[in-house]
């Protein structure tokens, strides 16, 4: 473990532990960083020696890291203790799949439209676009793998994805197939599973329950500045 930038308080304790478990006999050689806990995390991500040159650029919001490591150690403390139900596990579950989503490398991206807007929206642009940034891992969406059923997909898609971009059009509105894979969003999303960002031209053409997440306009003679505005509203 590079000590540098290492809270001096943060080492006393690892090397205590580390000197401790020395003499036992391990079936691997043990790293320092394997006696580091989720409070220890906190204070090394968040240290302003730290932050600034190294994770502002990882993660992006200190207050969010703070949040999620100290619910995490809460979370850890509870289930040593005993004190975590079978009905709260199911919660915690997805409490754990939330926050590791967040502290991933990188993620994945869902696109839903309609085919027929294939063109017109230029997906396959706006999918080798948003992969450029280095946040994001992979931008998924049906005519990439066509040769899958498309219910087998979306299900396999949503799942594997962190952010649900939905083209609005007239011909999106009329998708059966479309209107499955943004309600199967939606439910996703009041679980904190997936964010999901409509992208429109004409307002009335928005699902209802999806009108407050509105903030991306489609600009067909800017595509430069939608693909920017939509990036910003990715990662926002």
């Amino acid at each position: 473990m590079v000590e540098e930038g290492i809270p001096e308080y943060i080492r006393q304790v690892v090397d205590n532990k580390f000197n401790a478990t020395q003499p036992k006999k391990l079936d691997r050689t043990l790293d320092k960083i394997d006696f580091l806990d989720f409070t220890h995390y906190n204070a090394i991500i968040t240290d302003k020696k730290n932050w600034e040159p190294i994770f502002s650029d990882i993660f992006t919001d200190k207050t969010v890291v703070e949040t999620n490591l100290e619910s995490l150690r809460v979370f850890k403390k509870n289930l040593y203790d005993g004190k975590v139900t079978p009905e709260e596990m199911s919660n915690y579950t997805l409490f754990i799949y939330t926050i590791s989503s967040y502290f991933a490398k990188g993620f994945n991206i869902f696109l839903s439209y309609s085919t027929l807007d294939t063109d017109y929206f230029r997906v396959k642009e706006v999918a080798k676009r948003l992969e450029s940034y280095p946040r994001i891992k992979k931008v998924l969406f049906w005519e990439e793998d066509s040769q899958e059923n498309i219910v087998v997909y979306m299900e396999k898609a949503l799942q594997m994805s962190k952010v649900f971009i939905f083209f609005c059009s007239q011909k999106a509105v009329k998708s059966k197939a479309v209107a499955d894979e943004w309600q199967a969003a939606f439910q996703m999303r009041k679980k904190g599973l997936l964010k999901i960002v409509p992208v429109y031209e004409k307002e009335e053409l928005i699902p209802n329950l999806l009108m407050p997440l509105l903030n991306v306009k489609y600009t067909k003679d800017d595509f430069d500045g939608f693909i920017q505005k939509l990036h910003d509203e990715i990662l926002r």
